[in-house]
């Protein structure tokens, strides 16, 4: 997928196309704009870019932004789902079956009120600064001076400014390190690891149970109820990242009300069979 004559690995010596990006004829299709970079590399091998111009179902690729539910919607169509008694859950297989007509309910009612949009744009980086960028451009310019020069001091010129870029690059990332790892001192996430909080979703071996006692339904029914079951929810960041699922904690928190019943029944079964979907 090569295009042009630009050379790929530069050293004052010699300069050659040596880097190939090979791909798929499957592939091949999807790249264009395949270019070297005038970027530095810090190395003798320069930096080669193309663009991925990815498709779902023939179009651009696109996602569902949470925020932008529409949550009456959202609602209306989880309370359709949801418009029958919860399912009797007695055994593991039962709560794994609740457990996904819920999750399905949850699922399909997000994406009838959610559409799909394009991502754009990228984060920033947050170990690069002013400072760097100022280097970058230094190296740059003797790197093009070097090429059109082609003298010994030069080159010598630019691999200094290398590696001073190299060594502001190392110190930049290790200090946006340290703050990230400072401003986490004070997280509840944090302090859980530190003392140890956090449990597995793995029970002890033999603690699950085929059958439930009327008694663990009774401890169960004590446990969970509506009000520590709206409280728990509510104590979710609404857009925390979701898991496995895929699901949100705002779309437990939006669609509560026709999710209460359903959830309390599958929480105490949970709870009495001492069983974790």
């Amino acid at each position: 997928m090569d295009k042009g004559e630009t050379p790929t690995f530069v050293t004052s010596r010699r300069q050659e196309v040596i880097d190939l990006t090979l791909g798929s004829f499957s592939i091949a299709h999807m790249i264009s704009n395949w270019r070297v970079s005038d970027e530095p590399s810090l190395s003798d091998h320069r930096h080669i870019l193309f663009q991925l111009n990815l498709s779902f179902n023939g179009g651009p690729c696109k996602f569902r932004n949470p925020r932008t539910t529409n949550w009456d919607c959202y609602v209306e169509k989880l309370t359709e789902r949801l418009d029958k008694p919860p399912l009797l859950c007695r055994k593991a297989g039962q709560v794994e079956e609740a457990a996904a007509m819920i999750s399905d309910a949850i699922t399909a009612s997000f994406e009838d009120s959610c559409k799909l949009r394009t991502v754009r744009g990228m984060k920033r980086t947050p170990w690069w600064n002013s400072d760097l960028e100022k280097v970058r451009k230094e190296v740059r310019r003797l790197f093009n001076r070097a090429m059109r020069t082609k003298l010994p001091a030069d080159w010598e010129d630019h691999k200094l400014a290398q590696r001073r870029y190299k060594d502001h690059i190392r110190r930049s990332k290790r200090g946006s390190w340290r703050t990230f790892c400072g401003n986490m001192e004070g997280l509840p996430e944090v302090q859980k690891l530190r003392s140890g909080d956090y449990v597995t979703s793995e029970p002890p071996e033999g603690a699950t149970r085929v059958g439930a006692r009327p008694i663990d339904w009774r401890v169960a029914a004590g446990v969970v109820t509506k009000g520590s079951l709206r409280w728990a929810i509510n104590t979710f960041s609404p857009f925390k990242s979701a898991g496995p699922d895929g699901i949100f904690p705002a779309l437990l928190q939006k669609g509560l009300e026709p999710l209460l019943l359903h959830l309390l029944h599958l929480f105490r079964a949970s709870v009495a069979l001492g069983y974790i979907p």
